[in-house]
C-alpha cells in the first residue's frame, strides 16, 4: 500500500494521532501499522 499517514505526532515509529495534526515523519519503506481506533494511538514497525 502507498499512501500518506497524516494527523498524527511528531515520533518517527509511534504517538497518538489527532485530527488535522502533523504528518508522521517516516522514511520511505514497507511498515507493519497497527491503529487503536477508539484512542488514535498507533506504532510502526519496519519491515525488513
Amino acid at each position: 500500500m502507498i499512501g500518506r499517514l497524516t494527523g498524527g505526532s511528531d515520533t518517527e515509529f509511534s504517538g497518538q494521532g489527532t485530527q488535522d495534526g502533523p504528518n508522521v515523519p517516516i522514511a520511505p519503506g514497507a511498515y507493519d501499522i497497527f491503529f487503536n481506533d477508539l484512542d488514535g494511538r498507533y506504532i510502526l514497525i519496519p519491515v525488513q
